[in-house]
Parts: structure tokens; C-alpha cells; sequence
């Protein structure tokens, strides 16, 4: 598909995005026919004039990570506050109590541990808890804060949405059908939708704003795979700069955020373990607060102290999760997947094979510098999937 086509898809993609935005919608949540929502289910109806009738609602977020976990006699138990919510300040206690009750049933914490090893085998539960309840204490500050209640309209939007999304006319690619993939949709504040989509995601070297890509001056003198490697990053960053401009453009409120200092929002983006394993960027939160708490205007004294060993080590893991990062940059580049790993069934025995071969190239490369174990545990999907 050439430059002009894939501009002529993004633009519907935009009107879709675009329609959705301009919906009002009661309280955050998941939006859900009526009649599959349980009659104990906590709704919020729909306004009138969008939906007459009553068919849907804003109902609990339907993501499997706010259900259910195993109680210790193998019974399954209901951990948090599932939704729907009113408010950015419900929302924001919400997203931090889920985690601690992962952290504290005697199931699962094994499971988060699990995780955090992953990355580095310095971070535990109780640290993860720590930074949790420290996030849960400045989340009531800054979900009163007017800055972030003016970009904390709920917003409903697929994020994940990908390629294998989109259903095209067979007599013309370029007009798009539908989209499927809504099941990871869900109604979030402003603030937490106005990411690029994942179709656009684009290359480490992006620029966002007002930026031009060009070729190499050395391009003639690279290999040729090296040159149809940046040919493709180059196409990919074009792509995604005219995603980023066009919306600037058609959906102003998407910009909201960008305008806002995100070291008051963010907060409520890292509560969660990363894919990586790493609570890296929820320490990184923090820390950003409480170095910029008077600058920010926020009230009163920041409610946690972080000492100089703590920054010193927060550094440390920074550099670690840059590098774990760039190798999941090279390896999504070359395997047809997406964050979470997700391959097509027909190509799983092949994608397995390459996974595997490419990390055992990345141990070799970088055997001088760590051992196989560390360099395991930077790697983003599991070398040995059967």
C-alpha cells in the first residue's frame, strides 16, 4: 500500500476515533449492552438522546485483571472495586487498590513476584506495595486538582487497535468496513486515551511535533538490507507524523493532555507491573513529584520523602529498562506481533522458531557484557514458547 493509501485509511480511522470523542459518557467503566450486565452490576445509563431506548450502560471494566482471583481453598473471590466510577478520585483509588489486593492474597503474590524477578530480582512485594500506597495518597491530591479534572472527560477508544483490526472493501483496500478488536476498549479519562493508536506506534527515533524525515547522507553506501530497513522506519515514522498532525487537527481535545504538565497525570498510567516486569516507571512517578511538588503548584509538602540512595538506584533501573525497551523495539520489529506477544495462529510454529533464534544471537552479542540469565530477563517474550 503506498503513501497515498495508507493516508486515505488513517483518515477514516481518525472519523471514527473523532466520533467517539465527541460521545458524553456518564462515568469510566466498560460500555456493555444491558443484557449482559448481571442484575448486581453497578451501571450508569446512557444520556436520552444517545441511547432512547436503554439497550447499553456503563457497566464494570471488563478487563480479566479486575475480577477474579483464587481464594486460598481454590474458590474464586472478587479482589476490588471493579466499576463503574464517577469520579477521577474512585477511578484513581481503584486502579492502586487492585494491585495491592493482588499483593496481599496469598494466590496471586506469588504470580507478582514472579513478575517482578523478571526484570530484576531486587524488587519485591514489599516494595511494590510501598510505592503503591504511596501513589494511592497523592492520587487523592491530584485527582482534586483542576488542571487534571479538565482532561479527565471519559473517553471511549480502542488503543490496541492494529492492522489485523481493520476490515477492508476486497473491491477497494483503502475503504475501511468495520473494526473488531473492542474488546480491550474501555471508558477512561482523557488524559489516558490520548496516546497514538497502536497501528501508528512508531519508530525509537520519532520526533513528536513539527518534524521532517529524511534519508541518511551515508544511505548509498549501506548494505542493502541495512537500506530497506530504513526505508521501512522511514515510511513507519511518516505514517505515524501524519496520524499525529491530522489529529491535532480534527480532534483538538486530544491535545488537552499535551498542555497540561504530565508530571500530574501520569501517575495514574504505571500503577501496574509493566510487560517488562519492571516498577520502574511507577518509581519514576514518584520521584518526578516529589522533586517538582512546590513547582507544581500542588499543596502543602509532598507526603513521601525519597532519599538519595533511592534516586541513585531508580537511575540504575532506568538504564536497565531503556535497554530492555530497545530490544523489544528490534525484536517487534521483526516478528508480526504486538506488545503483549500476540501472533496469528498460522504463524506460531515459524514466529516461535525465529523468537528463539534471535535470542540466542542477543546472548552471544552481549556475553561480554552479562550472562545468559540477565540477558533473559531483558528479553520481552519467552525465548522456549511451545
Amino acid at each position: 500500500m503506498n503513501s497515498l493509501d495508507q493516508m486515505k485509511m488513517i483518515d477514516q480511522v481518525l472519523e471514527m476515533e473523532k466520533e467517539l470523542a465527541n460521545i458524553k459518557f456518564p462515568a469510566y467503566g466498560s460500555l456493555s449492552p444491558q443484557v449482559l450486565l448481571q442484575v448486581d452490576f453497578r451501571t450508569h445509563p446512557l444520556h436520552l438522546s444517545l441511547d432512547p431506548d436503554g439497550h447499553c450502560a456503563i457497566g464494570p471494566c471488563f478487563d480479566s485483571d479486575w475480577w477474579y482471583t483464587r481464594n486460598g481453598d481454590g474458590t474464586q473471590a472478587k479482589i476490588v472495586d471493579t466499576g463503574p466510577w464517577l469520579t477521577l478520585a474512585e477511578y484513581g483509588h481503584a486502579i492502586t487498590q487492585r494491585e495491592l489486593a493482588l499483593i496481599e492474597n496469598e494466590s496471586t503474590a506469588p504470580e507478582i513476584q514472579r513478575r517482578l524477578e523478571s526484570f530484576d530480582k531486587s524488587q519485591s512485594l514489599a516494595e511494590y506495595e510501598d510505592l503503591l500506597r504511596k501513589a494511592q495518597g497523592v492520587m487523592r491530591t491530584l485527582s482534586r486538582d483542576q488542571r487534571v479534572l479538565d482532561i479527565s472527560e471519559p473517553i471511549l477508544r480502542n488503543d490496541m487497535l492494529d492492522l489485523d483490526d481493520i476490515y477492508v472493501s476486497l473491491e477497494d483496500p483503502t475503504k475501511i468496513e468495520g473494526f473488531i478488536g473492542w474488546r480491550t476498549s474501555k471508558v477512561l479519562p482523557l488524559f489516558m486515551q490520548a496516546n497514538l493508536l497502536n497501528f501508528v506506534r512508531p519508530p525509537g527515533f520519532y520526533t513528536y511535533g513539527a518534524h521532517t524525515y529524511s534519508r541518511p547522507y551515508d544511505f548509498d553506501t549501506l548494505s542493502p538490507e541495512t537500506q530497506q530497513s530504513v526505508i521501512k522506519e522511514l515510511d513507519t515514522a511518516s505514517r505515524t507524523k501524519y496520524y499525529e498532525m491530522k489529529r491535532c487537527q480534527e480532534i483538538k481535545k486530544m491535545n488537552k493532555p499535551y498542555e497540561v504538565d504530565g508530571k500530574l497525570w501520569r501517575l495514574f498510567e504505571v500503577c501496574t507491573i509493566q510487560g517488562s516486569g519492571s516498577i520502574t516507571p511507577l518509581r519514576n512517578r514518584l520521584h518526578q513529584l516529589f522533586e517538582n511538588w512546590s513547582a507544581l503548584g500542588l499543596p502543602g509538602a509532598c507526603p513521601f520523602p525519597v532519599t538519595e540512595a533511592e534516586v541513585q538506584r531508580q537511575r540504575q533501573q532506568e538504564d536497565k529498562l531503556i535497554a530492555s525497551l530497545d530490544v523489544e523495539d528490534i525484536v517487534r520489529d521483526k516478528l508480526p506481533t504486538n506488545s503483549v506477544g500476540w501472533i496469528a495462529s498460522d504463524q506460531w510454529e515459524d514466529m516461535a522458531k525465529v523468537n528463539q533464534e534471535l535470542h540466542e544471537d542477543f546472548v552471544q552479542t552481549v556475553s561480554k557484557d552479562m550472562d545468559a540469565e540477565s540477558a533473559t530477563q531483558v528479553w520481552p517474550f519467552p525465548p522456549n514458547s511451545k
